[in-house]
């Protein structure tokens, strides 16, 4: 499922299908996660521009499909992520193969001198559930984790409960990704979405009163440890 591709094509919000408006359903993508806390900003999205207008990156997005997204944080000990999205893990292992190019190390190499590397943080996830079409959101509330081992599936039950129980309090999109590597730090990720931060922070909260938050809490309050709260904010895509 490639969402983040049509985040890539304009960062505009598209439509929503009414069927899907307040149902969770399988997601799908599967991505990486490199967080940097970056020091000098127009030289770490100059080297992203740099190589995106590259003939390396022109053969590895035309090829592996994918498709990659720079977003700021805040309420973190990082400032930015990137995303780099694939339609599955088969397309992941060729858009890897294809970046052993120069261009690619130069980029590597820079992003690290334009940032402090102790604090970088690599992570692979999926998708595994999805309420509506994150692409419509401009903020987000993303929410690290370690869930108890074995216990991954009680975890998610209990999420989509309270998420479709509460669609109508959260308004946006919500989210919930499976850590596949980098698992040191969360073995989940979950978020919601909103059009403005007012909009995200006003929902939440509303989300959070109700008896199916409490429900939620009773059921994962045991199981689940939160690593991290942080607003997310796209900036500028690739693909």
């Amino acid at each position: 499922m490639r969402i983040l591709y049509l985040l890539i094509l304009s960062l505009t919000f598209l439509p929503l299908s009414g069927d899907d408006h307040d149902v969770v359903k399988p997601g799908g993508e599967v991505g990486e996660f490199h967080y940097f806390d970056v020091l000098n900003p127009a030289a770490f999205v100059g080297a992203m521009d740099k190589f995106h207008a590259s003939n390396c990156s022109k053969i590895w997005h035309s090829e592996s499909g994918a498709a990659v997204a720079l977003m700021g944080i805040t309420g973190s000990g990082w400032t930015h992520f990137i995303y780099v999205g694939y339609e599955n893990l088969d397309q992941m292992e060729k858009g890897r193969a294809l970046l052993q190019c120069p261009e690619f190390f130069e980029l590597i190499a820079t992003l690290r001198a334009v940032s402090n590397e102790e604090a970088y943080l690599s992570q692979v996830g999926d998708l595994s559930l999805q309420l509506r079409d994150w692409t419509k959101d401009a903020f987000f509330m993303k929410f690290d984790m370690r869930v108890k081992p074995g216990s991954a599936a009680v975890y998610a039950a209990a999420w989509t409960d309270y998420v479709e129980a509460s669609s109508s309090q959260i308004g946006g999109s919500a989210g919930l990704v499976s850590m596949l590597g980098g698992t040191g730090y969360s073995s989940h990720m979950a978020f919601v979405g909103a059009e403005s931060m007012s909009e995200l922070v006003s929902g939440l909260q509303s989300s959070q009163s109700g008896q199916a938050y409490n429900d939620f809490i009773e059921a994962v309050g045991d199981i689940r440890e939160i690593r991290n709260q942080m607003f997310v904010q796209p900036l500028k895509g690739y693909q």
